[in-house]
């Protein structure tokens, strides 16, 4: 019988083992992904951009569009603070599904195109409110400095 410190030592073990193993994709996605992965890189600039979460999002994107964060950063302040004067706390309330929308890409050499297809679904907390997101857009992807980078999108429709 195993005495109680290792016991609970094998616990703690096992408990994190499961919390990797369930976490770590979304961990992945949100706070950095593998950078040989194209697909990936939108996946976290596109979601980052949809839950008005900017930060960070430098290191994903290509040198000439980093302009195209700091007008999200503002654009998101100035969302942020509007739904706060309606009772809203958009970080704590707002809740995204992505489960939907598929990531496709095709890589030739140092370019590649990422399309995202599909629905995302925005719900708030406390509200009986859902918002449903068709998305249908073409993504550029560049190797800049060795690493895969965002570097715009426009829409299919």
């Amino acid at each position: 019988m195993l005495n109680l410190k290792y016991r609970n030592l094998f616990y703690l073990i096992a408990i994190i083992t499961i919390e990797l193993w369930l976490y770590a994709p979304k961990l992945m996605a949100e706070e950095g992904c593998d950078k040989k992965d194209p697909a990936c890189i939108v996946s976290i600039v596109f979601e980052s951009g949809i839950k008005l979460r900017y930060d960070g999002l430098e290191e994903y994107t290509c040198k000439d569009k980093l302009y195209l964060i700091e007008r999200g950063k503002a654009g998101a302040k100035y969302q942020i603070e509007r739904k706060k004067k309606s009772g809203i706390d958009f970080y704590q309330q707002t809740k995204f599904d992505f489960s939907n929308l598929n990531y496709k890409e095709n890589i030739e050499k140092n370019q590649a195109i990422v399309f995202i297809t599909g629905f995302f679904i925005g719900m708030l907390e406390g509200k009986d409110l859902k918002y449903k997101g068709k998305v249908d857009e073409v993504h550029n992807v560049v190797r800049e400095d060795g690493n895969w980078k965002w570097c715009g999108y426009k829409k299919n429709n």
